[in-house]
């Protein structure tokens, strides 16, 4: 192997390319040319999945990849699989390349630097994705229904405690081959309930009782708690503050009201102007909801000041969470104290092609980000019917650096 490319371990098609200052990402899904890198950042997290009644985790499992960083250590493409530590140590000493190593680092660190994403962003996974299969379908539904036969069969005969067995050890096999679509022949009750499922869960959309994708990333609260899951997966849960209720209470400036930060389901417009319909202010697209004069979390535990939302504060050094972004942002280490925090404020921003929902503390910390297309419709809906004061804006670039570099958790 040349020492200006670097392959990846698994998955093995994904191969990087140094060339005249131009990284060159090369796998089944196409290929991709990144200028202005600036350092690679070698992860391995680990991701817990919460029992849905205590909260405790159940398991965890290990996340591992390559990101590519740009200048100011904001990720340009997320190189998801195994690479070998010492090939990437070797390629960013011939290349040039900052070597940001994360293998063995906090993993709500790990995770906030990979959410911190640049502008053009892309995940490239190594795998060419399959065409739809026309027969997936229906064979999954027959498959249900020949099981839903054989289950009920096996009851009347007393014989429960075999199919239990079976579709135990079916649901695993599932799981480890990621064949997916198979789960209707050891769950076959999910033919009856899944079209109950989906009605329900968009009637919870309307409602505002959750926020999100059913089958991917979604918010819902409960008992005080908010609740971050992927699909079936409990992956954060937050404890709410008791200074989020009432609004009016929150230490943003006497203009919090119980208005909707988003009106009649307005939609993110292209231009960089604020959000449409958001009761923006005049310059800083802060939400009237919010009650917040000038920038985002301009408090002393949030470590910036009014509108810039810059870092470099005495408070963010207390707090331990920040460093330059040319070194990947918040220090890769546990920090002292609680660093967890209590959910009071939702903000929804939009960055050039990026967007993404982060969850505030009172006092404006950034405590969980959550990147990605959002509705505003359904946000509103969301802070409204929980009491979250909403804020929805178009950031700076000097905001979202100084946002997305002292998250404290994030669910990339």
């Amino acid at each position: 192997m040349s020492p200006h490319e670097l392959r990846a371990r698994l998955p093995a098609q994904t191969v990087l390319t140094w060339d005249s200052g131009v990284l060159v990402v090369t796998a089944p899904s196409g290929s991709r040319s990144l200028q202005g890198v600036g350092g690679l950042l070698h992860y391995r997290y680990e991701q817990s999945v919460l029992d849905r009644r205590s909260r405790a985790p159940v398991f965890d499992h290990h996340v591992d990849g390559l990101a590519v960083l740009d200048a100011a250590g904001l990720v340009l493409a997320e190189l998801p699989g195994e690479w070998e530590a010492e090939e990437v140590v070797a390629f960013c000493g011939v290349t040039g390349l900052a070597h940001h190593p994360a293998l063995d680092a906090f993993p709500p660190r790990v995770r906030a630097a990979l959410a911190a994403r640049a502008p053009g962003w892309s995940r490239v996974t190594g795998v060419r994705p399959g065409p739809p299969a026309r027969w997936r379908k229906p064979v999954a539904v027959g498959l249900g229904v020949v099981a839903l036969a054989a289950m009920a069969y096996l009851a009347s005969t007393g014989s429960w405690f075999v199919w239990r067995g079976v579709a135990t050890l079916g649901r695993l096999l599932v799981e480890f081959v990621e064949v997916k679509w198979l789960v209707f022949l050891f769950s076959p009750l999910l033919l009856l309930l899944a079209p109950v499922r989906e009605r329900l869960t968009r009637r919870s959309l309307r409602k505002g009782v959750v926020v999100g994708s059913a089958g991917g990333r979604h918010l819902r609260v409960s008992s005080g708690v908010l609740f971050i899951d992927r699909g079936a997966k409990r992956l954060a849960s937050l404890l709410i503050a008791p200074e989020a209720f009432p609004a009016a209470e929150l230490s943003g400036g006497a203009g919090a009201s119980k208005g909707a930060g988003v009106v009649g389901g307005a939609g993110i417009p292209g231009g960089s102007g604020a959000f449409e319909g958001s009761g923006a202010s005049e310059g800083s697209g802060a939400s009237k909801r919010s009650g917040a004069s000038g920038g985002f979390g301009a408090s002393e535990e949030f470590g910036v000041s009014g509108g810039s939302g810059a870092s470099g504060g005495p408070g963010s050094q207390r707090q331990g969470a920040v460093a330059a972004r040319g070194a990947v942002g918040s220090p890769f280490t546990k920090p002292s104290g609680s660093y967890a925090g209590r959910a009071a404020r939702l903000l929804l921003y939009r960055h050039e092609d990026l967007a993404g929902l982060v969850v505030l503390s009172v006092r404006g910390r950034p405590i969980h980000h959550v990147p990605g297309p959002w509705s505003p419709e359904h946000v509103n809906r969301f802070a409204d019917r929980h009491g979250f004061p909403l804020e929805v804006r178009n950031l700076t670039r000097e905001e979202y650096l100084s946002l997305t570099t002292q998250s404290i958790d994030a669910t990339p």
